[in-house]
């Protein structure tokens, strides 16, 4: 399918068609693990549509790619100039909380809780909001911020406020 979509990519004169399937094929390569393959097929993308609003989400798998492999100071920029991003909200949402993630794994649980803070106030609506406040929860009461009468307030709060979200409601029991 990647294959397909290249060879339309790279033949078609239709633009929207090009820039539709040179996107496809990229999601393709991040998702079959193909990252050098991406990268070139990323600076051709870019060369070519450099005012794509394609751009956030291609610039979201290359983040996701490098922290995959080990690479997480990089992906790490990349998530903070997404999450800056005043035209796409719901990509600086998420590049907000896998920034914060990836700051929580690589032992920076300060810039993670600054960023989970962060999230919470500037995208109350962020679809993903209430793993965003469980993690901040747990980096509270790891770092000590939280009495263990806080820490299950917080997690009662958390619950009442999202009562339908039964991943959630799991692991603030276990």
């Amino acid at each position: 399918a990647k294959q397909n979509f290249l060879t339309v990519a790279r033949q078609s004169a239709n633009s929207q068609q090009e820039e539709e399937s040179y996107f496809q094929a990229l999601m393709i390569m991040a998702r079959t693990g193909k990252n050098d393959e991406f990268a070139t097929t990323q600076a051709e993308f870019t060369g070519k549509f450099s005012d794509s609003p394609r751009l956030a989400d291609i610039s979201m798998e290359q983040a996701r790619i490098l922290e995959s492999a080990g690479k997480a100071a990089e992906a790490q920029k990349i998530y903070l100039g997404l999450s800056q991003s005043k035209d796409h909200p719901d990509i600086a949402a998420e590049a907000l909380f896998r920034l914060a993630q990836s700051q929580y794994q690589s032992g920076q649980a300060d810039d993670a809780l600054k960023n989970l803070l962060a999230l919470e106030k500037n995208f109350p609506k962020y679809g993903n909001l209430a793993n965003a406040i469980y993690l901040r929860i747990l980096i509270q009461d790891r770092k000590g911020q939280l009495k263990p009468d806080d820490f299950r307030a917080e997690l009662n709060k958390l619950i009442s406020r999202f009562p339908a979200n039964d991943e959630l409601a799991a692991k603030a029991w276990f």
